[in-house]
């Protein structure tokens, strides 16, 4: 089966009831907040995906408690996408922080209030219930799709 390289997997963690990870479906990492000394700047934090949330990438065993998990919180037509650990939502930067002119970096920002747009996520699901997250702004940025276990 040829699984799309955007494809991620919500998965429920288990005993808490309305939270979530997000699995890449091509290479098996889970997205993560990065902690604090990792950070892109005092305002934003950096995501990334890690293999194997059973290891840490520091000295702390309790790292992975929280940092992978996400909530899905509805808002009008979308949703937000907040981050456990740190109470930060995701957003796909659409400034000076772009990646390239076809797809935007993704961070989580520290202060809601300056959220915005880019941190709202469209929700729509094919015939086959295949969820599929998308930025709200700009138009040009390629969807996040992700396939729902759920």
């Amino acid at each position: 089966m040829f699984v799309e390289p955007g494809t991620w997997a919500l998965e429920k963690v288990f005993g808490t009831g309305d939270q979530i990870r997000i699995k890449n479906q091509v290479t098996g990492e889970y997205l993560y907040a990065a902690a604090d000394d990792l950070a892109h700047d005092s305002e934003r934090r950096r995501v990334f995906t890690w293999n194997d949330i059973s290891t840490s990438p520091t000295s702390d065993p309790q790292y992975w408690e929280k940092t992978a998990d996400w909530k899905v919180e509805e808002e009008n037509d979308c949703v937000k996408l907040k981050n456990i650990r740190y109470s930060e939502y995701l957003y796909a930067a659409a400034d000076d922080r772009a990646f390239d002119e076809s797809s935007r970096s993704v961070f989580t920002l520290k202060d809601e209030d300056t959220l915005g747009k880019e941190g709202l996520w469209m929700v729509n699901t094919d015939i086959k219930g295949k969820i599929f997250f998308k930025c709200v702004l700009p138009v040009w940025l390629p969807s996040f799709s992700v396939f729902s276990v759920m």
